[in-house]
């Protein structure tokens, strides 16, 4: 209600600000009021129709690429500038880069749009701040699964699915359906190629692949979070620059992997007896993983998992040797039953082997999503290891019994960045040559000895053994604290029971 003939229509304008803040990234749409005559009564005329604010939020995401647009056109023009439209009486204006997805103020004011500092005065009611009419819109999915078994030789497993924007269970609000449309697909392959040898090779020789793509594309622009992806891309006119677009906003990922696992020659059936240097004694591994992506923030992420291992495992059962258990005059004596039941084994009863290596390697990239004109570099995570393990048992006699196994930890130091030249291949060989630069290592040795005294006739009751163990640790520093030397540790203790 405004007093009599005090202001004119259109004297003053009402605004209503929606941003992230109320100063730097918003948009504001204002309406100039009309006056109410004092004293009126009629409810259309105190709430005059002109003075209602229906603002359809789609004007305000097409205005703001319409200002994208200029910007595009005039370079000068930028985000802090405010970009005006006229929407019939109304005005609409952009400053800043504004979302509707995040909204945290929403400011309600009166403005003079008059030049001169004239004062005027009114009294101004709002009610009824509300949001209707959501887009209910709904999508689709679909999912499929294939399996196939090729006897003893192969199993192959594909799996599939796709939603489009707007699908959601029945549980889901609006809200919380879908804002992209997802592709995704995988394909395993579980194969036995030692199927392809002759029956009697007794080859093992397990193979495992698989391949996954996944791609997402948004509803809307991650560049711009309250603008449709498809109202971006058609601001553009030729199909390249919507294809660069459409790339960058993309969710990617892509995976491949190889795994050999425990590649090895089984013994013939009935063979029991083995010999050290028999090729059943050894095994083979090896595995690869790629992992591809890029997103709206990543330009490419490339991502490399290597790991193998070759094993040598030898088992036997010595016989043992009593040199003097043939002698006559040794079995008539009981005092001579020490010498009597003297004995060795000649060979180990187990001896093992096993050297493994892992090496990671990352290769990221971020994308500029800013408007400053800055290449940003490559950045690189690398770490490869190669570790040795060693295991003996041997039964030196029936009652001398000695184990012994040992760790050792290495680094293969690698040149910082791609590594694309002669000479960087040729110097992670040398260090894998070398078996890499030591870190660690641990090896830890026991002995049991059963003492002899059960077999002296006065003492046959007695039974006693001697426990023996020794361990030794060492950790080398770090390259950045190479003064400060290295860490040793021993632990030994004799028991005797």
């Amino acid at each position: 209600a405004i007093q009599e003939n005090t202001l004119d229509d259109d004297s003053l304008s009402l605004f209503l600000r929606i941003g992230t803040d109320y100063i730097s990234n918003y948009y504001e749409y204002a309406v100039p009021l009309k006056i109410t005559n004092w004293g009126e009564s009629n409810p259309e005329l105190v709430w005059p129709i002109e003075n209602r604010i229906q603002l359809p939020l789609e004007l305000l995401q097409t205005v703001k690429q319409m200002r994208n647009d200029s910007m595009r056109l005039d370079s000068e023009f930028g985000y802090s500038d405010m970009y005006i439209y006229s929407d019939n009486n109304n005005i609409v204006s952009v400053t800043g880069n504004p979302n509707l997805g995040n909204v945290k103020t929403i400011m309600i004011g009166v403005r003079n749009p008059g030049s001169g500092g004239e004062k005027k005065s009114a009294e101004i009611w709002v009610n009824e701040l509300r949001l209707s009419d959501f887009n209910e819109q709904g999508g689709w999915a679909a999912r499929t699964q294939i399996r196939l078994r090729l006897a003893d030789f192969a199993n192959l497993a594909f799996a599939g699915s796709m939603s489009t924007v707007g699908f959601g269970s029945l549980e889901k609000n609006i809200s919380e359906r879908n804002l992209n449309e997802s592709q995704r697909y995988n394909l395993t392959a579980s194969l036995e190629l030692g199927q392809l040898f002759p029956d009697n090779a007794n080859i093992k020789f397990p193979m495992y692949l698989s391949v996954s793509e996944s791609v997402e594309n948004p509803q809307y622009n991650p560049l711009d979070p309250d603008i449709l992806l498809d109202a971006s891309l058609a601001a553009y006119e030729t199909e390249m620059e919507r294809d660069s677009i459409r790339t960058i906003v993309q969710d990617y990922t892509k995976i491949k992997s190889i795994n050999f696992t425990n590649i090895r020659k089984e013994r013939p059936a009935g063979k029991n007896n083995s010999r050290i240097y028999d090729i059943e004694n050894f095994s083979l591994s090896y595995a690869y993983n790629e992992v591809f992506s890029r997103n709206v923030n990543t330009e490419y992420s490339i991502r490399k998992d290597y790991a193998g291992g070759l094993g040598y495992n030898f088992n036997t059962n010595p016989k043992n040797i009593k040199p003097f258990s043939k002698f006559k005059f040794l079995k008539k004596g009981k005092y001579l039953r020490l010498i009597k039941d003297f004995n060795f084994y000649y060979l180990p009863k187990q001896f093992s082997f096993r050297t493994d290596f892992s090496r990671f390697y990352l290769e990221t990239k971020m994308r500029n999503t800013s408007d400053i004109d800055v290449e940003l570099p490559e950045m690189y995570s690398k770490l490869f290891t190669m570790s040795r393990i060693y295991n003996m048992k041997y039964d030196l006699t029936r009652s001398i019994k000695l184990n012994f196994s040992a760790r050792n930890q290495s680094i293969v130091d690698e040149p910082y960045g791609r590594i694309d030249t002669r000479e960087e291949r040729d110097s992670i060989l040398y260090n894998i040559f070398s078996f890499g630069r030591p870190t660690e290592y641990h090896h830890n040795f026991d002995v049991r000895y059963t003492l002899p005294i059960s077999k002296i006739p006065l003492l046959s009751w007695i039974n006693s053994s001697i426990n023996y163990d020794a361990s030794y640790d060492w950790r080398s520093s770090s390259l950045a604290a190479q003064g400060f030397g290295n860490t040793i540790q021993n632990n030994n203790s004799l028991k005797l029971n």
